[in-house]
């Protein structure tokens, strides 16, 4: 284990994830395991805790932090593509759509 590398990767994980659902020694256990995929884990852990499910009811759905990553769950919010919205324009008319 590189803990040159890991050891920041976990203190940013540390502190992005939920205090409520953290169970640290088991996470970090997990978190040490996956080496390569830490920095991963970090960048799924950033969409994740912005989602909405994790938002709802004082983050009643978010798991615990070791199952967040032994179960790969932040491949899931890896893959979230964004949803890009457009106002509806003025001068559409749905009508003059061919095809």
């Amino acid at each position: 284990t590189n803990t040159n590398t890991i050891m920041p990767l976990w203190e940013e994980f540390k502190r992005l994830y939920p205090a409520h659902r953290l169970d640290e020694e088991i996470a970090c256990r997990a978190i040490l395991s996956r080496e390569e995929e830490a920095a991963d884990i970090v960048a799924g852990l950033k969409v994740a805790v912005a989602c909405e499910a994790w938002q709802k009811e004082n983050g009643k759905f978010v798991p615990k932090a070791s199952n967040f990553i032994s179960t790969g769950q932040y491949k899931d919010h890896l893959r979230a593509v964004p949803v890009v919205v457009f106002k509806k324009s003025a001068y559409f008319d749905p009508r003059t759509i061919t095809g």
